[in-house]
């Protein structure tokens, strides 16, 4: 029998780590002495020790490695547990990777605009009645946190259906940020369309649909995004949320690993699966008009523009005694990409104009 001490020496493992593993259920003394106190570990707890470190390492947690040491000749579940982690690990090292990537990003953009001096073009802010507009529309549920320029995407599937059907768009296009009471957080674009009334129908819930398969990749892509949105609904995640956000944003924590839904998910190519997505998901719709709307255009990145832009318009508002439309930002905001993502590759060359519908304050 050996004390905590000698035995620490023997494994190379800390005593408070020993303790650690004891007060967890991992591995408990052989003996504690009555009298002193003395935690006692026997030559054959090495062995023990050795398993829990070796899937310690491997980045298993306490209740994972408490599971597996119950399990360690169910060659099934052991190979079954370590694929999963070998899964995670991976998705691990993506965020990092990709966190390191925007890290070089940031710091490429910062560095850029000190030698430039910022020069992102911003106009005056101009008082309009806009007139209503009918668009080609594709309407999505995005997270709370959505990442603006994340809207970059949803243009890039656009602009594939568009071409793959051969439909006829007007000049420029709408982005309207939405905040929904039924359905959370959504963003419509949309492409003006000359369309008859007999085409046209409104906008309505988005909703999950598995459609004609039309041949065995369709199929393929049917039967994982089924399973997916199955898995989401039954841990309680709204599943069109998680999807979304997780075809947007490339996170694949956006999907839960119940029933393998996240490796499943990650099977299928980022473009075809926003393909998939969006092909059946758009509209004919109607764009409101705004009886008095604030306008202002910028240039540039999405995120950056459309922060420095909105400055300006509630800076302007403040100063000549207007407020937004109903008291409320959340009931006529948008912006109008004057050149888009749709035929303009680079974000720093992205045209827009910010249209806010606003009213001048009752004295």
């Amino acid at each position: 029998m050996l004390k905590i001490g000698e035995f620490s020496k023997i494994v190379r493992v800390s005593a408070r780590m020993l303790r650690y593993y004891e007060e967890n259920g991992l591995l408990k003394p052989v003996e504690i002495d009555r009298f002193t106190g003395y935690r006692m570990y026997g030559m054959e707890q090495i062995s023990e020790l050795r398993r829990i470190t070796e899937l310690r390492d491997a980045g298993f947690g306490v209740e994972e490695i408490a599971e597996a040491l119950t399990r360690l000749n169910d060659v099934e579940y052991m190979r079954e547990a370590l694929e999963k982690k070998r899964e995670q690990i991976c998705e691990t090292i993506t965020e990092e990777q990709g966190k390191l990537e925007r890290i070089v990003e940031l710091n490429n953009r910062l560095i850029n605009n000190i030698k430039e001096n910022k020069n992102m073009f911003i106009s005056e802010v101009e008082l309009k009645k806009l007139e209503s507009v009918k668009v080609l529309a594709l309407l999505v549920n995005v997270p709370d946190q959505f990442n603006i320029n994340k809207e970059q995407d949803l243009w890039k599937g656009m602009r594939k259906y568009i071409k793959e059907n051969n439909i006829e768009c007007g000049e420029g296009g709408y982005t309207e940020y939405i905040s929904n009471a039924n359905y959370g957080s959504q963003v419509l674009i949309g492409i003006p369309v000359n369309i008859s009334a007999d085409e046209y129908k409104s906008t309505g819930e988005l909703s999950f649909e598995i459609h004609s398969k039309k041949d065995e990749s369709d199929m393929e892509m049917s039967d994982i995004l089924t399973n997916v949105y199955n898995a989401l609904h039954e841990r309680g995640y709204h599943p069109i949320n998680q999807i979304i956000g997780y075809l947007l944003t490339e996170d694949p924590t956006y999907i839960t690993d119940y029933n393998n839904a996240r490796s499943e998910i990650r099977k299928i190519d980022r473009d075809e699966l926003l393909k998939f997505m969006v092909q059946h998901k758009f509209s004919y719709a109607k764009i409101g008009g705004l009886p008095l709307a604030a306008t202002i255009k910028y240039s540039g990145n999405i995120r950056e523009g459309y922060q420095a832009a909105m400055g300006k318009i509630v800076e302007w508002m403040q100063a000549n005694g207007y407020q937004f439309f109903n008291g409320n930002i959340a009931d006529g905001i948008r912006c109008y990409r004057i050149e888009t993502p749709l035929n303009e590759e680079n974000p720093e060359n992205y045209i827009s104009e910010m249209q806010v519908a606003v009213e001048k304050v009752s004295m």
